[in-house]
């Protein structure tokens, strides 16, 4: 079998630009796929933004790239 069994269906992700992981966490909530049904999860989880080995920067914002 080439995947692994879930009763889970995973439909995409988002990446959101927070002042923190509260002020991420409030803006997914405001996500408007909870107003379609009442199964609907988002899990949000913070990204690396700095390497801490080279102290490489990775961009935040479309207009740094």
């Amino acid at each position: 079998m080439p995947f692994n069994e879930t009763k889970e269906v995973i439909v995409g992700y988002y990446h959101i630009l927070g002042e923190d992981l509260n002020d991420a966490i409030a803006i997914a909530k405001g996500n408007p796929e909870f107003e379609y049904g009442t199964t609907a999860r988002i899990e949000v989880r913070p990204i690396k933004a700095k390497e801490e080995s080279t102290g490489f920067a990775y961009p935040m914002t479309s207009k740094q790239l």
